[in-house]
């Protein structure tokens, strides 16, 4: 099906999103954007961290294979303080000591994703036709390993020039890693074991004084990141440094323009799992700053002004849901201002006998053209029939949040079948445009 469904269960149910408790907060990112700032919507619990003394982030999650198989791979780079990744061309790992890299400048740079966080710039010379392929090694099916057959030169801040090959990740245990200068010189190899970090993302890694950091949270523990990134969608073609949100993996967000933000719906909207769903561009930059007395006493600096009928929503892995209001920026501080809600999801349903469906949530009703249900269990098969029984559309709920599109439907009752966990139970809805 390539509609999304919904229904309301009985003809007297009513949802409300009622907003608890109002939090107003700030992250640091810190002058020049120095700083990066882990964020709970839950308790606003904080890790603040430099952003400036790495150059390359190396995954030390668990390989998810077949689901996920490269996150357990990814290496990613630290591009906005001027780090740059070059693939080296046809050069086998064996020709490491060898590699003439006179032209560099015009071989392939490579960058990282700023949608898929999975998608590191040493992964991104894969061959996408080969589920084995990490781009910089390849899986061995007999040993279990990712054996390193790509090198690359690493541009660093400084223009220091390394030398740089993953060896191997020995089954997905521990990564061993090599680099040196052009001319062999000051040759290390880095040995990371994935378990010393069990819960948390990436370590990092700095290739002049060969540091391996630990500097986030748990991966349980936040829901946003504050920080300098890369943006692909500033201006079309180009990498651009911008100052942003990130979402942590598994979150979700959702965009809402043109709306009092004093308002909590959000059913009509489309959720997005993407890193930069909530993005850099909810602030516009102005040269110059009004202040009260009508004199600019800032004008050196790059103020930022946010949109007042802008409002995002966030759904946190725990599916809790929650509405963010990004309120300024202070690009000489680096503070960001913003407060949340959370969103209080409370039903009034007509008992059916049914347990699970009891427990849906269903908004608006009547509907006019969507629906929206919150379905407290999946995967649960949905059927929307007509008064007579028959079948309409049918559709497998993977998702709590589910959409229905009632725009092919003429006024009037429908039913609507729910299977959840062995369970099945009929239930009335109303269309009224």
């Amino acid at each position: 099906m390539t509609r999304l469904f919904l229904l309301f269960i009985v003809t007297c149910c009513c949802l409300s999103i009622d907003a608890q408790t109002v939090v107003s907060d700030s992250a640091q990112t810190g002058e020049e954007a120095r700083l990066t700032t882990f964020y709970s919507l839950a308790t606003g619990q904080k890790t603040v961290t430099r952003n400036d003394d790495w150059h390359l982030a190396i995954s030390i999650r668990p390989t998810q294979f077949p689901e996920n198989p490269i996150g357990g791979t990814t290496i990613r780079m630290n591009e906005p303080i001027g780090v740059n990744v070059y693939y080296v061309p046809n050069a086998a790992a064996a020709q490491f000591n060898t590699v003439d890299a006179s032209a560099f400048k015009h071989w392939t740079k490579l960058h990282d994703s700023d949608v898929n966080i999975n998608d590191g710039a040493l992964n991104s010379n894969r061959d996408l036709t080969n589920i084995y392929d990490f781009g910089w090694g390849t899986y061995n099916a007999a040993t279990h390993h990712v054996v390193g057959d790509s090198l690359y030169l690493i541009e660093l801040p400084d223009q220091q020039v390394k030398k740089f090959q993953v060896v191997i990740l020995n089954r997905d245990t521990a990564f061993d890693i090599k680099y040196a200068n052009l001319d062999n010189s000051d040759l290390h190899t880095i040995h990371i074991t994935k378990k010393d970090y069990l819960g948390k993302k990436f370590v990092y890694l700095n290739l002049s004084t060969n540091a391996v950091m630990d500097k986030e949270p748990l991966t349980s523990e936040w829901d946003l990141q504050f920080l300098r990134y890369d943006a692909t969608d500033a201006i079309i073609g180009k990498h651009v440094p911008v100052v942003g949100v990130w979402l942590n993996t598994g979150a979700q967000a959702a965009r809402r323009e043109n709306h009092p933000q004093n308002d909590n719906y959000f059913g009509n909207l489309t959720f997005s799992a993407n890193l930069n769903a909530i993005g850099w561009n909810w602030k516009q930059l102005t040269n110059s700053l009004s202040l009260e007395s009508g004199k600019n006493e800032l004008e050196s600096f790059d103020f930022y002004t946010c949109d007042d009928s802008l409002t995002y929503f966030v759904k946190t892995v725990s599916g809790d849901y929650y509405k963010l209001v990004l309120t300024g920026y202070d690009n000489r501080s680096g503070k960001v201002r913003f407060y949340t809600e959370k969103l209080a999801l409370t039903g009034i349903d007509e008992p059916t006998g049914d347990e699970i469906v009891n427990n849906l949530h269903i908004y608006p009703n009547p509907a006019q053209s969507v629906l929206n249900v919150l379905v407290p269990t999946v995967p649960s098969t949905l059927r929307v029939m007509d008064i007579s029984g028959r079948v309409i559309s049918e559709y497998s709920a993977t998702d709590n949040l589910v959409q229905y599109n009632t725009a092919d439907l003429t006024n009037g009752v429908y039913l609507m079948q729910v299977n959840a966990a062995g369970k099945t139970s009929t239930s009335k809805f109303i269309v009224s445009k």
